[in-house]
This record gives C-alpha cells, structure tokens and sequence, in this order.
C-alpha cells in the first residue's frame, strides 16, 4: 500500500533537506578524509542492499556492487570511472529496461485486440 504521506509538498521538502544535508556530509568527509568517506559510502550502500524487499533483489544487488566494484578498481582515474558506469549504465538499459518495456507495449497492444500477450512489437497497419 502506497503511503500518501510521502507525496505532499510538506514530506517532498523534508526529504529533499535531508538528501541535500547527507550530500553535504558526504562531501566534506570526500574532501577531508577519503578512508572515512570510503567506510561511509560501503555503510550507506549495505544499507541499502539490507533494506531491499526480498533475498533474491538482495543477492541481485550485491552482486551488481561486486561487478561495481570490480570495473572501479581497474579505473585510471574519475574521468575514466564515469565512462565505465556509463557504459554499465547504458548496458542495463538496453538489455534489461528496453526489452522489458517492448513487453509491457506489446501486451498492452494485444489486450486492446484481445490477443494473447507476445513478445513483439505492436505496429499500425499502413493502408
């Protein structure tokens, strides 16, 4: 159930302040002690594998971070970090979300033909 709370302006603003507090914390231990700051961002990203709904979303995310992980590691420097994740980034969605989301198009296309749902692309008919 979806907690209406979250959506009003009032809890909007709060969150925003709280988010903007926490990058302003990190961003000073980034710039006055990168050991601290390193031990924080692992805190902050078991945290939120802990916090996931199930143990398979939980197993799926900590091994995405050990992927992460692993491509940082071999990174030359922030420029090249950037292009890496990018790259991951990018991966994920055309293997992932696109596929994913021509399934959602091509069962909404079919429930409005009253077809079974298919794998493929609904397209109009040219006359």
């Amino acid at each position: 159930m979806i907690n209406k709370n979250l959506f009003t302006e009032e809890a909007q603003k709060r969150r925003r302040e709280e988010a903007l507090e926490k990058h302003r914390y990190m961003a000073k231990l980034f710039r006055e002690d990168r050991l601290a700051f390193e031990r924080e961002r692992k805190r902050l990203i078991r945290e939120v594998i802990n916090n996931a709904q199930s143990q398979e979303l939980k197993e799926e995310l900590t091994e995405l971070q050990a992927v992460i992980d692993k491509r940082m590691k071999g990174a030359k420097n922030k420029y090249n970090r950037l292009i890496i994740i990018r790259m991951m980034l990018m991966d994920q969605v055309n293997q992932k979300f696109l596929p994913l989301l021509r399934g959602f198009q091509s069962a909404s296309c079919n429930i409005k033909k009253k077809k079974k749902p298919t794998v493929t692309l609904c397209q109009k008919k040219e006359k």
